[in-house]
């Protein structure tokens, strides 16, 4: 019997989150949606998203 498992990585990318789309993570964090379901909304990593709410990436300039 083959147990060889195939691991789905799904390619986030490394982008910054522009300041209208870090309000709108805030908001839909705000509304009980995951960091998961956040990362693949804004096409970046539950980390990043973890980051930016969390406070441990500073927030985008309002004019970036």
């Amino acid at each position: 019997m083959n147990n060889n498992k195939t691991k789905v990585v799904l390619d986030r990318g490394t982008k910054k989150l522009s300041y209208n789309e870090y309000m709108r993570v805030l908001e839909l964090r705000k509304k009980g949606y995951s960091y998961g379901v956040l990362a693949e909304k804004f096409n970046v990593s539950r980390t990043t998203v973890f980051n930016y709410v969390t406070g441990k990436t500073s927030p985008p300039k309002k004019n970036e």
